[in-house]
């Protein structure tokens, strides 16, 4: 399984963020499907105090440990070994849709509006009162879930990508 580079939907992502914790001041911040790394390493250098990046890619996770031991990682499919609460929660989702021929894709490419309701609705467990979610989505593949749609970027093939935010209460 190779680590997901950083694209264009992680730069968008990474600057929605920067924005929130600039103006919120998190303490604890949980970046889902972290993969390279970028936003939680962003997240801890803008001033987090903890941070944890989950992936169920454990040379990505090995990776982000060696760049920066402050940061928490946490071998886990979506929630499955988390056991705390974040006041922001970041995913970069393999968010094209996925068709039934391609399950044997590479899961950090796609997986869909399927995969993204499933997280979207265990996050809520997993969040502090008055948490956010932020995280990307297909036109592709348009979620049905309320939310705030926070940036959003056109490529040439048509295709846009939102970031996402859901509030919490």
């Amino acid at each position: 399984m190779e680590i997901y580079t950083p694209r264009e939907d992680s730069f968008l992502l990474k600057k929605v963020m920067i924005n929130y914790i600039t103006k919120n001041n998190p303490k604890k911040l949980l970046d889902m499907g972290s993969g390279s790394g970028i936003l939680a390493n962003t997240a801890l250098n803008l001033g987090v105090k903890r941070v944890v990046a989950s992936d169920i890619n454990k040379k990505a996770l090995e990776k982000i440990k060696l760049k920066n031991p402050k940061i928490v990682c946490v071998y886990s499919n979506l929630f499955e070994n988390i056991n705390e609460k974040f006041n922001i929660i970041v995913f970069n989702t393999p968010y094209l849709p996925m068709d039934d021929d391609e399950s044997l894709l590479d899961p950090i490419w796609s997986g869909g509006r399927a995969f993204i309701d499933n997280f979207l609705l265990q996050s809520k467990n997993f969040l502090e009162s008055n948490g956010i979610v932020l995280f990307t989505y297909s036109s592709k593949d348009p979620i049905k879930t309320s939310h705030i749609i926070e940036d959003k970027v056109t490529f040439e093939d048509g295709e846009t990508v939102f970031v996402g935010k859901l509030i919490i209460n």
